[in-house]
């Protein structure tokens, strides 16, 4: 049985109860009580164990007697009190049982409310005792009567007792009527089961005892030295009388307990009061009321609006205290500063006139420990009047003021919003401002940065001005342009062209690089618009048309080239700066392979691809930022191309701007008298860069360039070859020994060299294992366009 029912029937007590408990039984006798068990009706064997249970009863136990169901047949509102609550009334309560004779319905919820009022429940601990055998039949819901005669009550409880229910629905009914008011239900399902039932809720009450700690805290922090406690029960001796320790844990009865803390070192003192019982918390912790520190503050008591002033000031100086300047009726600070940054502390008056406070701020517990008035007064704030300008036109914009850090004079809409254009007045006055670019009606304003007050505003109008735009209507793509234009021409403005539908430009140039501006259409065909941007509030009031058809662009060369040789490539197209021929992978091809400007004419050469694969020959306009035309080939290994009959002129030096082309396999020549076994020269009739030794020749070629930064070098080399030979990579004046990085030549031919990420020229130079340099070439390495 639950410690909750024998503290409801603490009936039991006997003698120890101050007052007398009063209870009544509620008896189903409705016409299911005429079932039997064993043989015996059910009604019989509910006589036989109320009988029982009044002769357990102690004698200041007032009980009463309530049944429903037992005169009429198909009544809901059949429900009598038949034996009021009383200490004498345990014959009455025998008597009315062996005259009920069980006829109608089960309004087992009524009746449990019935005997509540009854009791005055709302004003007085009640208890109920229900004992059924079946569900409730008249449309009421238990559970909605135990949920509110528990919430309207002063102390109620209801106890059931389920008699002979094997109904799953039926039980879990009556469980929640008795859950819901904090009571038990007993299921009993024959004669010596149901007296025993009866006779648990008369058992004698549990001595329910509970561990409750209790802890110490300052400014929500724990404290747990020098603490000295007190706990007292309501009405009774202290259980814990000025004990030392950090927190006490006690073993304590249900009630109520005043709890004191004093802390040694400084007599800050807490206290409060807990209850100690069914549901309430076991852990408690008493704040201490630690005395405020001293502080002082001083200061002008009167200042101008925005005006910069020092206090002085002192005080704990804990971790984040701060010196506050606040409205008098509070909120948030309009300045601060940090006591840590030392004393005094710099401050700004706020912009606006008008009665504030200055406050040392304990940040710990968030207390204010004293304060000193502020009156802020008219500031000596003037601006000049520009009156009316057209849109863009740049202003001087004279003024006075507190100068106080980061005040600004800003340009506003009318009714309110972000800053078009702000000068800091640091920077002196005038302040140099720029009109919006749309018209319409404008403010400039002084802004104190302490508060974000406009204490002073002057009035602007911004009209259309003049400003014109003049460009062709129609262009095929990536065709170089020009725009006339007017306009204001303020600083960083521009002529943008963009997507008629918005969005990033395509290209630009700045008013600043005079008239006409120099633009290239976009390589996708569409329609386009030609903007006056201002630059200081990003307004675009003008704005004309511009149709991008498909360009007229070719491209021509074989369908099949050899890995390693130079592409020759033919083309036509609109030849705008930085256009280009560039050569990618047909699948992943975010950077080119390679490329050469259309700057260079047509027919150009492309520099030779090493790996054999699909690619694709595009044609970029606009520095890159747009294909407006493409041509797939295929690359193969070289010995599957017939090679080309060698030219009979030298091969002409590396450019610095773009290496030679991979040469064709050269005629072997004729042997030169050998040197002696130590010696290395230069042949005058050799390959420019190469190095030749006795009896076998060293070059190297570059078959992939031009070549970027941060990439790789495909050099193809002839040499000794031997285990420790490579290629090493040095600046064109450096050193022998000076490499910015080695590659051996074990790891094949053509070898991958590592590029550094500078730009410039270098040297690739062929080394054997001593660090004899056999034979060098010049490369140039770009940074590619982004």
């Amino acid at each position: 049985m639950r410690f909750s029912l024998a503290l409801c029937l603490s009936l039991l007590a006997g003698p120890a109860l101050a007052e007398p408990s009063r209870t009544i039984l509620v008896l189903d006798s409705s016409g299911s009580m005429w079932g039997q068990i064993d043989g015996e009706a059910k009604i019989a064997i509910a006589r036989r164990a109320v009988s029982d249970l009044l002769d357990t009863l102690p004698e200041n136990v007032e009980i009463g007697l309530t049944a429903y169901g037992h005169r009429r047949k198909g009544d809901c509102g059949d429900i009598e009190s038949l034996v009021p609550v009383g200490a004498q009334s345990r014959p009455a309560i025998r008597a009315a049982i062996e005259a009920i004779q069980p006829k109608g319905k089960t309004p087992l919820s009524d009746a449990v409310r019935a005997a509540a009022e009854e009791l005055k429940y709302s004003e007085e601990k009640a208890t109920v005792i229900l004992v059924s055998d079946g569900r409730e039949t008249c449309e009421a819901d238990p559970c909605a009567v135990g949920l509110l005669l528990e919430e309207t009550g002063v102390d109620f409880t209801a106890h059931v007792v389920g008699f002979d229910i094997s109904d799953a629905d039926d039980e879990a009914q009556l469980r929640c009527l008795a859950e819901n008011t904090g009571g038990d239900f007993v299921s009993a399902s024959n004669a010596t089961e149901l007296r025993e039932a009866l006779e648990r809720v008369a058992a004698e009450p549990e001595v329910a005892v509970f561990e409750v700690g209790i802890t110490a805290s300052e400014r929500g922090r724990p404290v747990t030295n020098d603490l000295i406690w007190t706990v007292t029960p309501e009405g009774g001796d202290p259980v814990l009388n000025y004990e030392a320790g950090s927190g006490p844990v006690l073993t304590l009865d249900p009630g109520m307990y005043d709890v004191e803390v004093l802390r040694t070192v400084d007599e800050a003192f807490g206290e409060m009061r807990i209850a100690v019982g069914l549901g309430e918390p076991l852990r408690h912790v008493v704040a201490l009321e630690v005395p405020k520190p001293e502080a002082t503050l001083s200061a002008p008591g009167t200042l101008t609006g925005g005006a910069p002033f020092e206090v002085e000031w002192t005080g704990p100086n804990a971790p984040n205290d701060r010196i506050d300047v606040v409205s008098e009726d509070g909120g948030r600070a309009n300045d601060y500063a940090y006591t840590r940054d030392g004393m005094p502390a710099a401050l700004v008056a706020p912009g606006d006139t008008g009665t504030y406070e200055i406050r040392y701020f304990l940040a710990g517990s968030n207390e204010v420990l004293t304060r000193i008035p502020l009156t802020v007064t008219d500031a000596a704030i003037t601006l000049s009047d520009p009156g009316t300008l057209p849109a863009g036109t740049p202003m001087a914009i004279e003024w006075t003021g507190p100068n106080a850090p980061n005040d600004r004079i800003s340009v506003i809409p009318k009714g309110g919003g972000r800053a078009v254009d702000y000068a800091y007045t640091r920077d002196d006055s005038p302040a140099a401002l720029v009109a919006p670019g749309v018209p319409g009606d404008y403010e400039i304003v002084y802004l104190s940065a302490t508060d974000r007050s406009t204490p002073v505003r002057i009035p602007l109008t911004v009209t259309a001005g003049e400003m014109t735009l003049v460009a062709p209507d129609a262009l095929s793509a990536g065709t170089p342009f020009e725009v006339n234009w007017t306009g204001p021409n303020a600083p960083n403005d521009r002529i943008n062209l963009i997507p008629k539908a918005g969005g990033r430009a395509v290209d630009y140039a700045y008013t600043r690089d005079g008239s006409p501006a120099a633009l290239v259409a976009p390589g996708v065909p569409g329609d386009y618009e030609i903007v006056y941007l201002a630059a200081t509030d990003r307004s675009m009031p003008l704005r004309i048309p511009l149709t991008v058809t498909e360009a007229e662009v070719t491209l021509s060369m074989p369908d099949t080239v050899a890995a390693g040789r130079a592409i020759p490539v033919e083309w036509t197209g609109p030849d705008a700066p930085n256009d280009n021929i560039a050569v990618f992978f047909a699948q992943g091809n975010t950077r080119p392979v390679t490329y050469t400007y259309t700057r260079e004419g047509s027919p150009l050469t492309l520099r030779s691809v090493a790996e054999p694969g699909a690619y694709e020959l595009r044609y970029r306009s606009n520095g890159g930022n747009s294909v407006i035309a493409t041509l797939p080939f295929t690359v193969v290994p070289a010995e599957d191309v017939p090679a080309a009959e060698p030219k009979p002129e030298p091969s002409p030096s590396p450019s610095p701007v773009q290496p030679a082309a991979t040469p064709e396999p050269a005629t072997p020549a004729t042997p030169a008298p050998a040197p002696a076994a130590d010696e290395v020269r230069a042949e005058p009739d050799a390959t420019p860069g190469a190095i030749q030794t006795p009896g076998e020749a060293v070059t190297l070629d570059l078959l992939n360039g031009p070549v970027s930064i941060n990439t790789d070098a495909i050099v193809l080399w002839t040499g000794p070859g031997g285990p420790d030979d490579g290629i090493i990579v040095t600046g064109i004046a450096a050193p022998d020994d000076a490499a910015l990085g080695f590659e051996p030549l074990s790891s094949g031919n053509p070898v991958t060299v590592p590029m550094p990420s500078r730009a410039g020229g270098y040297e690739l130079r062929y080394v054997d294992g001593t660090g004899a340099i056999l034979g060098r070439i010049t490369i140039t390495l770009f940074q590619e366009p982004q």
